[in-house]
């Protein structure tokens, strides 16, 4: 069995949906929680390291976050919280 993930730029428009649906700032750690299982994520796959500090889909995450700010769709008013740019 293999335990694909989808990549980062796989990753902002399922982002994006949640933060636009939730329609208020989010923490990091509750986006987590909603984009992993929006993408049907198992566990295990939750769990595959990247290194010693945080998984590869948080790692993956991290960028689809990146990439989804540089294209204006979502902000950080501060650290670790995101919210749809049409919220604010």
């Amino acid at each position: 069995m293999t335990l694909k993930l989808p990549t980062a730029v796989e990753m902002v428009p399922v982002l994006v949906e949640v933060l636009k649906s939730l329609g208020r700032e989010c923490e990091l750690r509750e986006l987590e929680t909603i984009v992993g299982a929006k993408l049907s994520l198992t566990s295990d796959q939750l769990a595959i390291p990247h290194d010693r500090s945080r998984t590869e889909f948080q790692y993956r995450l991290a960028w689809a976050r990146t990439y989804a700010k540089r294209d204006n769709k979502i902000i950080s008013p501060r650290r670790s919280v995101f919210m749809h740019v049409a919220v604010r």
